[in-house]
């Protein structure tokens, strides 16, 4: 009797925190990952929360899920926007990140009959990750979607943590100019429908023009530098010729709603992604801090909706590659005069489209990376 010897699957263990980080770009292009490698993986997700919206759609895709028992929880600020750690989750890290790396080392060991790639898809899991490397035939992966400011106790520790990585994946060059040392691949955030891209593209479909900010409410995001920059521009919304708009939710969320600012903005919260470009012309992310990669430019990108970003990070290196256009960073003024600019365009043009990384030729490249 011959018997037939079925291909061993890859095994890949997924360390996550969202614990620690709201459900946000990084964690949706994860999730893709998972969705597009399931068929031919072995897939454990390990965690610091037994519950979140990234389980609940990973839970889809895994084989099994883990939960650490230690977690720095964090504690919101929203009438500052910011997030702190109580004194007592700083004094409980030393032993309780020795205690979730005994029962990480007990997962993977007991998972342990083949070669496994571990992947922390967060700064938060990088040292453990690290000390995973430890035993045999581990491969380690990071794949990093935010940095930290140059010239921090963070950022140089950082910067060491991942200089042990066997691979990292950066997802713009900006963000990997910013470590050194590293063995890095530049990989920028999948889009689902590059197929649809028209590079030569009408932009206005709405009249009134309909021009809309798009992400977290947060300070940085430069949610402020827009709604000042809107108070400058009375003559063209009294004219009713031009509407403004904030789809997103956040800490401020609330406290901007009660505000009475004397400008008509409609704040929708969050909204289905199809929904919003659907009905918007013009996307605005101001934000006044470096990001990597943001996802709300390549969705305008891959939506054929011109954007307007400022002049810094990898927001910056999005619209020089793609062709967006770029204000000076936290200037409603300069913010204010471009949106006048764009009210009188017609027609807008993206180049380097081939550059954009369609779902299908980004999980090749990722299973390259990965196994």
């Amino acid at each position: 009797m011959v018997t037939r010897s079925h291909p061993m699957k890859n095994k890949i263990i997924i360390l996550e925190d969202s614990s620690f980080s709201d459900y946000g770009g990084g964690q949706n292009v994860t999730l893709q990952i998972l969705k597009y490698i399931s068929k031919d993986t072995d897939i454990i997700n390990i965690d610091f929360t037994k519950k979140s919206k990234y389980l609940d759609l990973a839970k889809n895709y895994v084989k099994k899920i883990y939960t650490l028992p230690f977690s720095l929880k964090r504690r919101t600020d929203s009438s500052r926007a910011s997030t702190k750690l109580s004194l007592f989750s700083l004094l409980m890290y030393i032993p309780g990140a020795f205690i979730n790396l005994i029962y990480l080392f007990f997962i993977v060991l007991s998972n342990k009959n083949r070669k496994i790639t571990c992947y922390s898809a967060t700064r938060h899991t990088h040292l453990y990750c690290c000390f995973l490397k430890l035993l045999p035939g581990i491969k380690t992966i990071a794949h990093v979607h935010s940095h930290e400011p140059q010239n921090t106790v963070k950022y140089k520790i950082n910067n060491i943590l991942l200089s042990l990585f066997n691979r990292v994946i950066f997802v713009s060059h900006y963000q990997k100019s910013k470590y050194k040392n590293i063995n890095a691949d530049v990989l920028y955030n999948p889009i689902t429908n590059k197929e649809k891209i028209i590079k030569n593209f009408q932009i206005y479909r709405n009249n009134p023009i309909h021009i809309a900010f798009i992400g977290k409410l947060l300070q940085w995001k430069g949610i402020y530098v827009f709604i000042d920059a809107i108070q400058k521009l009375s003559h063209l919304y009294e004219s009713k010729s031009i509407i403004f708009s904030v789809f997103g939710d956040g800490p401020i969320l609330s406290s901007l709603r009660e505000k009475r600012l004397d400008v008509p903005i409609v704040f929708h919260g969050h909204q289905d992604t199809d929904y919003i470009f659907q009905n918007v012309d013009v996307i605005v992310a101001p934000s006044i801090d470096s990001e990597s990669c943001p996802m709300v430019i390549l969705e305008s990108i891959s939506n054929n909706k011109l954007f307007i970003t400022s002049d810094l990070g990898g927001q910056k290196e999005l619209a020089t590659t793609f062709g967006g256009i770029i204000v000076k960073n936290n200037c409603p003024q300069s913010l204010a005069k471009c949106i006048e600019d764009v009210c009188s365009m017609k027609n807008y043009s993206y180049r380097n489209i081939q550059k954009l990384n369609d779902i299908n030729s980004y999980i090749k490249i990722i299973k390259e990376i990965l196994y």
